[in-house]
């Protein structure tokens, strides 16, 4: 499943600069999220969801309505979007791709230029309220010197990242559901190159809530490295929070999101900490398998399922892809990139 993308971490740039003097804006940090004031709206959200009694959908004069209410509220389900977790385990595959586009607003030294970076992401439901994943990277550096010389690249593997987390609400009667879980950094990039080299923590908590087919998707978190660095400065320490939201095109395989992510760090170098910075990204999520627990909107693949009575068929593999792909904004004057974009090919098992 989708998580929220992750960035360079702070030692990237210091390791691959020369120690200047970086405006509050300059290129740094991993993660973003969104300042705690916007907990209010959510948590009032999540309450009303939670003691609201549920909207029947029966069709008056037909008997078979209550079951075929039942069925499908019972059928609760995400989509994935971008830089934003699902509450709800899930089994698939996904290659990522991701470009930044950075600006150095420093006086002098070397900066970063930009960034790209390869992902895989396997993530596997051991129970239907267990979910694991693991997430390997790829990063190409680019390095422009300061004299202005020609750009040196730096490619190596990233931090691989292992979350587990466990679905402590599901609801389908009033279309909600909850988690918590833990994501580790594990040090398998580089302190050198600036591609990692970091143990964290992650804890996190997210939740879902439907309302018809739109889709509210929310999750906070809190990252801490677990040891200071040569030459990086203070241990860094974020909270985070992504928000999303998404209505599914009816009767197509195109699923339209917006998220919003931010992020505010309680310590780390000078230049970062006590900063916000706030990201937004419109995006979409094509394919047979983009859209997810969307009821009230027709299936693309009815057609293709077999009729009552009948052996259903094989789904060819193509029927559970999807290719999702969103530019992220900044919408602060502290950033760590000028924009960025991201691109996720999914397959479901």
């Amino acid at each position: 499943m989708c998580k929220p993308w992750r960035d360079l971490s702070d030692s990237a740039v210091r390791v691959l600069s020369p120690p200047t003097h970086r405006s509050p804006g300059s290129a740094a940090g991993r993660r973003k999220a969104a300042p705690r004031c916007l907990l209010g709206p959510l948590i009032l959200a999540l309450l009303l969801g939670l003691f609201l009694p549920p909207i029947p959908q029966v069709r008056a004069g037909s008997a078979d309505a209550p079951k075929a209410a039942e069925a499908q509220e019972a059928d609760l389900d995400f989509s994935d979007l971008l830089y934003v977790r699902n509450p709800l385990p899930g089994t698939d595959a996904e290659i990522g791709y991701r470009f930044e586009r950075i600006s150095d607003r420093a006086a002098a030294g070397s900066a970063l230029t930009h960034k790209k970076e390869m992902s895989l992401t396997l993530s596997l439901a051991a129970t239907e309220w267990l979910g694991l994943s693991v997430e390997m990277p790829y990063q190409f550096l680019s390095v422009r010197p300061a004299d202005g010389s020609s750009s040196t690249r730096v490619n190596n593997f990233g931090d691989l990242a292992a979350e587990g987390f466990v679905t402590l609400l599901r609801d389908p009667v009033r279309r909600l559901a909850g988690a918590a879980g833990l994501d580790i950094g594990v040090p398998t990039g580089s302190v050198r190159d600036g591609t990692g080299g970091q143990w964290t923590l992650t804890p996190f908590v997210n939740a879902g809530m439907m309302l018809g087919p739109i889709q509210l998707l929310a999750d906070v978190n809190c990252m801490a490295e677990l040891r200071s660095l040569p030459d990086t400065g203070p241990r860094k320490q974020e909270l985070m929070l992504n928000l999303g939201v998404a209505y599914p095109v009816a009767g197509s395989w195109v699923l339209p999101f917006l998220t919003l992510n931010g992020a505010y760090a309680f310590s780390g170098p000078s230049e970062i900490r006590h900063r916000g910075k706030l990201y937004l990204s419109p995006g979409v999520r094509i394919g047979p398998a983009a859209v997810a627990g969307a009821s009230g909107t027709d299936e693309p693949l009815a057609d293709a399922k077999s009729a009552p009575g009948q052996e259903s068929s094989a789904e060819p593999w193509w029927n559970r892809l999807s290719l999702a792909i969103g530019p992220q904004i900044p919408l602060t004057s502290a950033r760590e990139f000028e924009w960025g974009i991201t691109t996720a090919l999914k397959l479901d098992f």
